[in-house]
């Protein structure tokens, strides 16, 4: 059998347990303390052993309020966070008083209610909220900018640096002119910050991206859009991108913004529908996408891909461009399907059921053309 008193077991011997000095047949404690007997009594503070068993545990660990102590025989208890709280049991040359362990040589948790008191006994714990300072428990304020944008917050944690020219004062900015790129895609705002800078192929030319050996800002087809606001755009703050997308749209000829309008309403149409978009778009990103054709069929396009290496698009896109567009874009569908209804590209038995079920009309397109 075995009794708990808080987080420490003892285990009960079957040896009758005496006081120290008891005649009644059971240990001499005064000639030697170091019996069983005697350590139980001892460090139950010479409680009878069947009154400490049959303790109500409930009332030990009652609700309580404040940081008080307490004493459950030789067991220290604090009040945390309303509940009393088992700390540790005092040492055999220490009595527990007040829910602190007195006596010994230079040992006191006097005025502390945490830390320990200098003989390595703990004196209590904090809350979770709250540091021990020379033995007081201390609440942690939260760490907080309050509406700076700039300096440090009342942890010492940055709350943010001032653009070039402006200095911080009281947790602003201030000084120093607005930067803006006024619309331009490339090159150098006011300030000196980076615009934007152009795909490959394309150079700077004030403030756009103009085709290397073009002197024709809008001979931009919808594949070019396309590259000008993922490229160029996305790489700006998030207040210039939408004025760079519509100066990579103006950019573009007259047949490129009427293929990028079909492609981007076919695709607003359907949605998160990946499906929708495998089943209706196709053509239109087709057409997007590629400024060629040839005669090639869709399992062409197919075995022409097996040549090209990873991340090689010109070997790609050759590939494709050598197809017809009907060719072009049955595959794109195929694809759009079978990554709608696949996610994971290593799961082979998903993708064999996609074509023989989900995506068997898609197969059956390329297999057309």
């Amino acid at each position: 059998m075995r009794a708990w008193f808080g987080s420490i077991a003892i285990p009960l011997v079957t040896i009758a347990v005496a006081a120290c000095g008891d005649s009644g047949g059971g240990p001499n404690c005064a000639v030697d303390p170091t019996l069983p007997g005697c350590q139980l009594a001892d460090t139950l503070g010479g409680a009878d052993v069947a009154d400490v068993v049959t303790a109500d545990t409930a009332e030990i660990h009652e609700p309580c309020t404040g940081s008080d102590r307490r004493c459950v025989d030789q067991l220290t208890q604090q009040c945390i966070d309303g509940v009393w709280t088992d700390l540790f049991r005092c040492p055999l040359s220490q009595t527990c008083e007040d829910g602190f362990c007195v006596g010994g040589t230079g040992c006191s948790c006097t005025g502390k209610v945490c830390g320990d008191d200098g003989c390595g006994n703990s004196c209590g714990t904090c809350a979770a909220n709250a540091d021990c300072q020379s033995g007081q428990c201390v609440v942690t304020p939260a760490c907080s900018c309050g509406g700076a944008v700039c300096g440090f917050d009342n942890c010492g944690n940055s709350c943010g640096t001032c653009p070039s020219g402006e200095t911080c004062n009281g947790g602003q900015c201030s000084g120093g002119t607005t930067c803006s790129c006024g619309g331009a895609l490339c090159g150098y705002d006011n300030c000196g910050n980076s615009c934007g800078t152009c795909q490959a192929g394309w150079t700077c030319s004030a403030g756009a991206c103009v085709e290397n050996g073009s002197t024709n800002p809008g001979s931009s087809e919808c594949g070019d859009i396309i590259d000008c606001i993922f490229d160029t755009c996305s790489s700006l703050p998030e207040g210039q991108q939408a004025t760079c997308q519509e100066a990579c749209y103006a950019a573009a000829s007259a047949s490129g913004q009427a293929e990028f309008d079909a492609y981007i309403g076919c695709a607003s149409s359907c949605g998160e529908d990946d499906f929708c978009f495998a089943d209706y778009c196709s053509a239109d990103q087709a057409a997007c996408f590629f400024d060629g054709s040839g005669t090639g069929t869709c399992f062409g396009i197919l075995d022409c891909l097996d040549f090209c290496f990873d991340g090689d698009d010109a070997c790609v896109y050759g590939c494709y461009e050598a197809a017809t567009p009907q060719a072009q874009a049955a595959l794109l569908g195929l694809n759009g399907c079978l990554n709608a209804a696949c996610p994971n590209p290593y799961d082979d038995t998903c993708f064999y059921d996609a074509i023989d079920y989900v995506c068997a009309d898609h197969v059956y397109e390329c297999q057309l053309n």
